[in-house]
């Protein structure tokens, strides 16, 4: 008669490590999931878009044209070749005021802080120190779309 211990029965599947492995594993996954949809949602936020309106309200000319909505003010230039808007206010950080064409001098003037800028948006004088911002646009069905 042999008298050998009979080996403990161990229950098919997995060990106790090996859980703890998954479960931590999972649990790592899911938090860099969450952390890269959250960075990804941050560093992108969704573009807001302005109907300016029909692009034959804009003919070139020498002048801008201001248009004024709930969201903002904005300034349309055709000069004939391209199109450019800027944004209504000036760049100085301290206050952002509006900015008023003045038809005599053919120029964007601060009337806050005096700041000018050419029809272009290029700064020629002030505390502003850099040109006027401008958005980019596309054309749809005809009417100018302004990403803000």
């Amino acid at each position: 008669m042999n008298s050998t211990p009979a080996a403990p029965h161990t229950p098919p599947g997995i060990n106790r490590r090996e859980m703890l492995f998954y479960v931590f594993g999972t649990a790592l996954l899911i938090a860099l999931s969450a952390l890269v949809v959250g960075l990804l949602w941050y560093a992108a936020p969704p573009a807001e878009r302005e109907t300016l309106g029909p692009l034959d309200a804009f003919p070139p000319g020498s002048e801008p044209h201001l248009i004024i909505t709930e969201a903002g003010r904005y300034y349309v230039v055709n000069d004939g070749e391209q199109i450019v808007v800027f944004d209504g206010r000036t760049t100085n950080t301290r206050t952002r005021c509006h900015l008023i064409w003045v038809r005599s001098n053919e120029r964007f003037e601060d009337p806050c802080w005096g700041t000018k800028f050419t029809l272009s948006g290029e700064y020629i004088e002030g505390p502003a120190q850099r040109h006027l911002d401008r958005y980019g646009y596309e054309l749809r069905d005809g009417e100018l779309v302004v990403n803000r």
